[in-house]
């Protein structure tokens, strides 16, 4: 092992390339017949802290509930095993260090589950590469850091189909 890895480390990555290499294996094929009511609308698979508590307070103050994750493995474990149903809008960071919001874009597209959910990139890169990069993966939206959050907020909504055609974008 090389220096500052730890062997908890080096079975994430290797985790990682094994789910990137086949992803069908990551996921059941029963995942479209969950149905569970209490399972909030939004999920953040961010590995800042501050952010997660950010998006979440956020959207609880516009009376939205989200599911926060430090990395897409907790989410995907999550998902894949059942104890809560995959959100119907997803906001993603791209720079996390164990799957990369890019990755776990990929890994869901497609997926039994994952049809309806929509994916909104959180990215402190603010160039017009990622935004691309974003949509390539099946992204339908970016939000660069740092954000409003009325900003998020409106995004969330506008995802969720509850947003205000009328109503004016915040900054």
């Amino acid at each position: 092992m090389g220096y500052g890895s730890s062997q908890s480390d080096v079975a994430e990555r290797a985790r990682a390339t094994r789910t990137l290499a086949d992803p069908d294996a990551f996921f059941s094929s029963d995942m479209q017949d969950l149905e569970q009511p209490n399972s909030p609308l939004v999920a953040v698979i961010d590995d800042s802290f501050v952010v997660r508590q950010v998006v979440v307070i956020g959207l609880a103050r516009a009376h939205i509930e989200a599911a926060a994750y430090a990395d897409g493995f907790a989410a995907l474990d999550a998902w894949q095993s059942g104890r809560i149903a995959p959100p119907r809008v997803l906001l993603l960071d791209i720079g996390m260090p164990k799957l990369s919001g890019y990755e776990v874009a990929k890994l869901i597209h497609g997926k039994d589950g994952f049809n309806d959910t929509r994916i909104i990139m959180l990215s402190g890169y603010h160039g017009m590469v990622d935004r691309a990069h974003s949509m390539l993966v099946g992204a339908s939206d970016f939000i660069a850091k740092p954000f409003k959050s009325g900003l998020l907020v409106a995004k969330v909504r506008h995802a969720l189909g509850l947003f205000d055609p009328d109503a004016e974008w915040p900054e």
